[in-house]
């Protein structure tokens, strides 16, 4: 918060604050030096812990949100808190299930290269387990996809001219699941 959207947040009534979770919110309208733009500007305050050597005007931990959003100021604050929630958790299997944690070169476009290849496969590996997956595996983890799904043992038999991929009875019925769904995706495309 800057010197202007402070004096701004401070020029609220207080008949405009109304409850919202444990705290309180507001709207108003917000335009930045140098343009002509406006836009709403959410916040959320806070009562502090009293104390004693404080001023009487710093009594609220203040948040605001800038937005273009049209629904109301709780369901923008509901609709911000829950994306970075869901961001954070994206980061985490770009990290740890595709192996984004570390990059593999010192060049910039290498390394650029090696993100967006990253990228591609967590995509195609979320639109897997969306499209393909029981609704049940839709909330694993792609590293527990990976283990649970792919690195099943198996063993691949060759007689009478057919090859023939011998698995676990357990995995025989999700197998042929993801099978025909598959073939209904790929069938629906053309």
């Amino acid at each position: 918060m800057d010197k202007a959207v402070k004096q701004a947040v401070l020029s609220i009534s207080d008949n405009q604050w109304t409850k919202y979770r444990d705290r309180e919110i507001a709207e108003i309208v917000h335009c930045m030096n140098k343009t002509n733009k406006a836009f709403r500007l959410i916040v959320t305050r806070k009562a502090k812990q009293p104390d004693l050597f404080e001023n009487e005007e710093d009594v609220y931990f203040y948040h605001a949100i800038a937005s273009n959003k049209t629904e109301t100021p709780a369901q923008i604050k509901d609709w911000y808190c829950q994306r970075g929630e869901t961001s954070e958790n994206k980061i985490k299997e770009l990290k740890l299930g595709i192996g984004m944690d570390r990059l593999p070169c010192g060049s910039e476009q290498g390394n650029a290269l090696f993100f967006r290849i990253g990228a591609l496969a967590y995509n195609l590996s979320v639109m897997f387990k969306l499209d393909v997956l029981p609704e049940k595996w839709q909330h694993y983890q792609i590293k527990t996809v990976r283990w649970q799904l792919f690195l099943v043992a198996g063993k691949v038999v060759s007689g009478s001219r057919y090859l023939t991929l011998k698995i676990s009875e357990t995995y025989l019925e999700l197998f042929e699941k993801i099978r025909i769904l598959i073939w209904q995706r790929k069938c629906q495309l053309e």
